[in-house]
């Protein structure tokens, strides 16, 4: 579930670090985000610095939990999501 999104559209999730790498999402990990029927494809990474401007990433926030971002732009936007929301994430297979 979306928790809240931040003034640049980065959404916090009510998922934390321990509970993702125990399925398997550590950094470099392909993930496939499902909301609202629509799919999109995210890679778990530990800072912004490791993706590319306009990456969909997932990391963990300074909260400890994780969030859905996009380097340097709004996943809110992109996803069309907003807090209460659910989002389903599956380790996506290569």
């Amino acid at each position: 579930t979306i928790l809240s999104a931040d003034s640049f559209g980065n959404l916090a999730l009510n998922v934390t670090r321990e509970l993702a790498e125990r399925v398997g999402i550590v950094p470099g990990t392909r993930v496939e985000l499902e909301r609202g029927g629509e799919r999109f494809y995210a890679v778990a990474v530990r800072t912004f610095a490791d993706a590319r401007p306009g990456d969909l990433i997932l990391f963990e926030d300074s909260y400890r939990n994780m969030s859905i971002a996009v380097s340097g732009g709004n996943a809110a936007e992109t996803l069309r999501a907003e807090a209460g929301e659910r989002v389903t994430i599956n380790v996506a297979t290569p």
